[in-house]
């Protein structure tokens, strides 16, 4: 249960905010207003209110973002994308959940009991959470675009988790207490985080592998940073390859296999591959994340040579990961049902008994959590929204060359790509996210603009040079 400083800390946040923006350069402000709550507020703590989501760690930044966005901006602001798609999958994306409501208004009935269905009102508190959640997409968009905001952004992940492991270092030695020494809870089951004979840190987030998560974020900046400074006297200073081996023995202490894989892949990518390369790769993992759906229900994903693979490393690992395909083609078999627009909140999306009405199935990915509870609609919109920029930044690149492209702007990429990939086996994305899919929309959209401008004047120089006909 939060004491009252948790709530004090938490409703303190938009007077943080407006001072925030009043000191800073708004382009800082709108990095730290989102990275600064997700480091310190504290989780699992919320204010309810009427027909809008619950203000939390989450949506309350999000919502100042969107008002000191309006209220800083200094010309016209841009809500939707410029392209067609992008315009589209935005909509799905607000308007899907309204849908979702609309097609499930049907309860739920057991022997022992019900789940009501959807109402008006869960429709527009859910279209209310969609675009809260996106308001990072739309502020960065608008603000992070450039490639001076993109080094801004890599620099500010480096030095976040350079801070962030103070706190980190003493959960690893002592288990993960502050939250609850501070806020009066622990946000999530101090079982799972024990590995290995020791702990995963959690500080103020709301798991140990959301803070390696972030961590891994933090390496793939510092190796995007190391290489940026080879060629860049202005970086030149920075110890960027001292700070990237200091995050990566910190990461291997947060005890996370996936955030240390998604690391190390980062580091020879980013480090090592031409930018063209690291783009063509970042589009194959942002396609991957999104065919795997499609791949699991045809059955094309090699499950038995995953979980021997996994036993090979651990029993228990195999079990695990056995458990949780078994869980998949059940879940996707219940949102077969629904193919569309999926089965809504409440946990409708669920497996339950079908006399207790209890949930018998836990959803571990956010893939099948989307496809469940928002259908194919939600999961495509989702994840083509998120997949948008690095498509549009790699057809730039093949079009006018590499150099077109900043080195922190392709290695933004290929942590987007690692962000997809993540979300097959795990329930979370994080604001943060969100801002690297804006800046990077942004940017591509600045650049065809740019380009178009350059050709149109190009187009206009050579027909004022060309000779006049004489009749």
């Amino acid at each position: 249960m939060p004491n009252i400083i948790a709530y004090v800390v938490l409703l303190s946040w938009p007077i943080a905010a407006v001072v925030m923006f009043q000191r800073l350069p708004v382009e800082r402000a709108v990095i730290w207003g989102i990275l600064a709550p997700f480091m310190i507020l504290p989780s699992a703590t919320g204010v309810d209110l009427p027909a809008v989501p619950a203000m939390d760690k989450t949506t309350l930044p999000n919502l100042m973002l969107l008002i000191m966005m309006i209220a800083h901006a200094r010309q016209k602001i841009g809500f939707l994308p410029e392209s067609v798609l992008g315009r589209v999958l935005l909509f799905l994306m607000v308007a899907g959940p309204f849908m979702t409501a609309l097609t499930n208004s049907d309860p739920l009935i057991f022997q022992a009991g019900y789940i009501p269905g959807l109402s008006i009102y869960d429709a527009v508190s859910s279209v209310a959470y969609a675009i809260l959640m996106i308001a990072p997409f739309i502020v960065a968009r608008n603000f992070l675009a450039s490639r001076d905001s993109h080094r801004m952004l890599v620099k500010a992940l480096v030095l976040s988790a350079l801070i962030y492991s103070v706190p980190m270092l003493f959960e690893i030695r002592m288990s993960p207490q502050l939250h609850n020494w501070i806020y009066g809870f622990y946000q999530h089951s101090f079982g799972q985080q024990m590995r290995a004979g020791g702990f995963r840190p959690m500080v103020m987030m709301s798991h140990g592998l959301t803070v390696a998560f972030f961590t891994m974020l933090a390496i793939g900046s510092a190796t995007a940073l190391w290489r940026a400074s080879k060629s860049d006297q202005s970086l030149e200073n920075g110890n960027w390859m001292i700070k990237l081996l200091f995050l990566l023995i910190l990461l291997i202490l947060c005890k996370s296999l996936a955030s240390l894989i998604y690391g190390l892949l980062a580091i020879v990518i980013i480090a090592f591959c031409s930018i063209r390369t690291q783009l063509r790769l970042a589009a194959l993992l942002a396609l991957l994340a999104i065919l795997y759906p499609i791949l699991r229900g045809a059955e094309l994903i090699p499950v038995e040579t995953m979980v021997d693979l996994a036993r090979s490393y651990s029993e228990d690992r195999a079990a695990s990961l056995r458990f949780r395909f078994d869980n998949e083609a059940d879940l996707l078999a219940r949102a077969s049902e629904r193919v569309l627009f999926g089965w809504g909140g409440w946990s409708r999306n669920h497996i339950h008994n079908p006399i207790t009405g209890a949930e018998t199935s836990i959803t571990d990915g956010y893939w099948i959590i989307l496809i469940g509870s928002l259908g194919w609609v939600g999961f495509l919109a989702t994840f083509g929204l998120l997949a948008l920029p690095i498509f549009r930044i790699l057809r730039k690149a093949s079009r006018d060359g590499e150099d077109a492209i900043p080195p922190e702007t392709a290695a933004l990429c290929i942590l987007l790509a690692l962000v997809m990939v993540d979300l097959i086996p795990n329930a979370f994305i994080l604001p943060l996210s969100w801002l690297i899919v804006g800046s990077l929309l942004g940017f591509s959209e600045r650049i065809s603009e740019t380009a178009d401008k350059s050709a149109t004047k190009a187009e206009e120089a050579i027909s004022t040079k060309r000779p006049r006909t004489v009749l």
